[in-house]
């Protein structure tokens, strides 16, 4: 008898075990935390590990909420997002640094629940996680499109890719709103009026060379809400309709923060919304070179510290030492031209292009050299040193708005235009070759050090040939918008360039 009690007591206790085991919470989630709607509340994830965020509203009244969209975000490492426990990522969850859905009100709920679950990844040990539940009303545009290519079939998020000379902003079309209290939710891309509505890009820029978190999400809130879009975004380009390519490519900074957004506007309503911010630092976190932390390459950095030398020879002696000047300006030329064709039709790293067009660079001053001493041309060789000159005037010209403008979308257009700038110096300036060669070895010799200096300081001068020099190894990307921020750097650049120059007539 002792031996059958002292069995059947095991038995008991082994079966409470188990109902022990059942009744207690999943060990991946932690406990569930509120979320309020239209406020940020930020959340931190552990390795390996998940959080449900709970979004309830009790004093719904569905004739001024129709939906609502969920949203989170983090500045470095992808995470999962999910509107259901167990993630399904062809219908209600997406791995991404920016992911948001889209949740409908229905007349039929008494009051909108919804809940949110955020998945660490197991190689982060942990990371700071920034969430927003953001309410639309009634006959708001929806910001979703039908989307066969992405993580589910409504998606409201941006798809911005990117490399060191250019991001690419693409986003689906979004759809026209409803009155949840006596509609259902419209089909994707279904609803009525959705072909009228419009889309403008906004950008927002904050600290370059900054990585910090909180100035990350900082920068996120601003631009997640149509009001923050509005006082703190730049748009860039013009509005795009339903007939519009939904892509738009932006000038890229490595290393500069930045948030991009879409505001989708309804004529017929007269309402607006945004789709889900990303922000982007034009650099990858993860990459072992020429990353995020190492921007740019120290052959570049030497090029152009020796490169910073030169030009402020060129800008105090160059008229006076007319043979180096020959030399300087073949280097330009074959170099440029080196660099352009290796780029288009040579698969080489960046390092190897460069170094390869500064060694023909070489050559080619030398060829000039030999051809000026062969033929002693110096009205030629003054005119070629003002097509330079010419060269960086049309590149500060396309560089402003006026090379944004619609004319210069066609790359024939584009060029026949910037090559009619660059000659207007060197004719203009042709009866007075002495003034000409003055002028260019000065303002180029100037500019020269500027971007040597640029190198280490970052400044936008640099960006000036710079952003001609992407177009030209890169010609399907000629309708890019030049957008660069002008922050202290460029500033104090800017004022030191003339003031170089003006340093030359006190020789």
């Amino acid at each position: 008898l002792t031996c059958v009690a002292t069995h059947m007591m095991s038995s008991w206790l082994y079966v409470l075990f188990l109902i022990v085991c059942m009744i207690q919470p999943t060990p991946s989630f932690f406990v569930a935390q509120t979320l309020g709607f239209n406020g940020t509340e930020r959340y931190e994830i552990n390795a390996n590990r998940s959080i449900e965020l709970v979004i309830d509203d009790y004093s719904l009244s569905f004739k001024q909420v129709s939906f609502a969209v969920l949203q989170a975000h983090s500045q470095k490492f992808a995470f999962t997002a999910s509107l259901n426990e167990t993630p399904n990522y062809y219908e209600n969850a997406m791995r991404s640094t920016n992911p948001g859905f889209v949740v409908y009100y229905r007349s039929s709920s008494r009051h909108g629940t919804f809940r949110l679950y955020l998945k660490s990844d197991d190689a982060v040990t942990s990371q700071v996680v920034e969430a927003m539940a953001l309410q639309y009303p009634s006959y708001a545009p929806i910001p979703f499109g039908c989307c066969q290519t992405c993580d589910i079939d409504t998606d409201p998020t941006l798809n911005v890719t990117f490399n060191p000379w250019y991001t690419r902003v693409r986003f689906e079309i979004a759809n026209s709103g409803y009155n949840a209290s006596t509609q259902n939710p419209p089909l994707c891309a279904g609803g009525d009026g959705f072909e009228k509505l419009t889309y403008q890009l906004y950008l927002y820029r904050f600290g370059e060379m900054s990585y910090s978190e909180d100035l990350a999400l900082s920068a996120w809130q601003k631009m997640a809400t149509v009001d923050g879009l509005k006082s703190h975004g730049t748009e860039v380009g013009s509005s795009l309709s339903l007939a519009d390519i939904k892509l738009v490519t932006v000038s890229s900074v490595p290393g500069q923060g930045v948030v991009y957004n879409i505001l989708v506007y309804d004529p017929n309503t007269n309402m607006e919304a945004v789709y889900v911010p990303y922000i982007s630092y034009g650099c990858s976190f993860k990459a072992k070179v020429d990353g995020c932390d190492a921007v740019g390459s120290v052959l570049t950095m030497v090029i152009m510290s020796i490169a910073g030398l030169i030009g402020l020879f060129f800008c105090f002696a160059g008229h006076r030492y007319f043979i180096i000047e020959v030399f300087l300006v073949g280097f330009l030329y074959v170099a440029f031209f080196s660099f352009v064709l290796l780029s288009n039709y040579v698969d080489w790293s960046h390092d190897a292009r460069l170094g390869t067009s500064a060694s023909l660079g070489i050559l080619g001053g030398i060829l000039f050299f030999i051809i000026y001493f062969r033929f002693y041309l110096i009205l030629g060789f003054v005119l070629l040193g003002g097509v330079v000159l010419g060269f960086l005037f049309s590149s500060l010209l396309f560089f402003t708005p006026f090379g944004d403008l619609s004319p210069w979308q066609n790359l024939l257009d584009y060029w026949v235009a910037f090559v009619c700038g660059m000659l207007i110096p060197a004719v203009f300036l042709l009866m007075w070759p002495r003034t000409l060669n003055v002028v260019t070895t000065s303002v180029v010799g100037s500019y020269v050090f500027i971007i040597g200096v640029n190198t280490y300081v970052h400044g936008v001068l640099s960006y000036v040939v710079l952003d001609i020099i992407k177009k030209a190894v890169m010609p399907g990307e000629i309708k890019a918008y030049t957008d660069y921020p002008f922050e202290m750097p460029g500033v104090l650049s800017s004022e030191c360039m003339p003031c170089v120059c003006a340093a030359l007539n006190l020789n």
